[in-house]
């Protein structure tokens, strides 16, 4: 079994995160992966490890709110197949923020996250350390690598790509059936997906209601406009271009 290490967030960033979540050292490094999460997930690593994998498991993968929900954890495959959804970062971050918000009462302003978000300091860690390792696998024949505004901008053809790359036939009926489910205004709907029921359960009746926003909020492209000042903006660009550079995600 992998040897796994963690250690904690320090410096002003754990301060920060300490502070707002109420939690010494909230936040620890696991490694090797770099990925932040709370220390009980120790917890968690051998089952993880150990998990069972069966040959016709299709693996959706995605870091926080680059909206990969399509459903289809499993199919059947003759090899284990990996779907990868990543988005562009200004979008996933403001996307993230809400989500902190409302699912763990992470309330800091949104200058604040976007400074955790940009020193890998939020929970799962860097985007494009997640982003750069499945990028890095996207000529293999088992994953599939696509991106949530190819899916906006056409949503069929990208249905289409999915099924073909889980050796599937749909035939255009299917198409426009899948299309009509998708659709974001049902997604935001769907009970099985909008986290109506664990929020109601934790926080009360009508909770997004309460909160001012839905757990599946917008899903725009380019909302982060509405978001970012032109500083803000400037030091992701610069934050895109270096990272990019490091890692070879040359598709923002």
């Amino acid at each position: 079994m992998k040897v796994i290490t963690k250690k904690p967030l320090e410096g002003k960033c754990g301060e920060i995160t300490d502070e707002h979540l109420g939690i010494k050292h909230a936040l620890w490094e696991f490694n090797p992966g770099k990925c932040m999460l709370p220390a009980f997930f120790e917890n968690y690593v051998p089952q993880i490890l150990s998990a069972p994998v069966r040959k016709d498991d299709v693996w959706l993968i995605s870091y926080p709110r680059t909206e990969g929900s399509i459903d289809c954890t499993t199919a059947s495959c003759p090899i284990n197949r990996i779907i990868y959804c990543t988005r562009n970062p200004k979008d996933t971050c403001v996307s993230f923020y809400y989500h902190v918000k409302l699912l763990h009462g992470f309330n800091v302003t949104f200058e604040t996250f976007c400074e955790l978000f940009l020193n890998g300091s939020v929970i799962y860690g860097d985007f494009f350390d997640h982003v750069s390792e499945f990028w890095k696998k996207r000529q293999d024949e088992n994953v599939l690598f696509i991106q949530y505004e190819q899916m906006k901008k056409d949503s069929r053809t990208a249905i289409r790509k999915i099924a073909q790359f889980l050796e599937k036939d749909v035939s255009e009926e299917d198409v426009e059936s899948l299309n009509k489910f998708l659709q974001f205004s049902n997604m935001k709907e769907n009970k099985a997906c909008n986290c109506e029921v664990l929020l109601d359960k934790k926080g009360g009746k009508k909770y997004f209601e309460k909160a001012g926003y839905h757990f599946i909020r917008k899903g725009e492209v380019g909302d982060w406009k509405n978001h970012m000042t032109p500083e803000i903006e400037d030091q992701f660009d610069n934050y895109i271009k270096r990272r990019t550079l490091e890692t070879d995600c040359n598709f923002y």
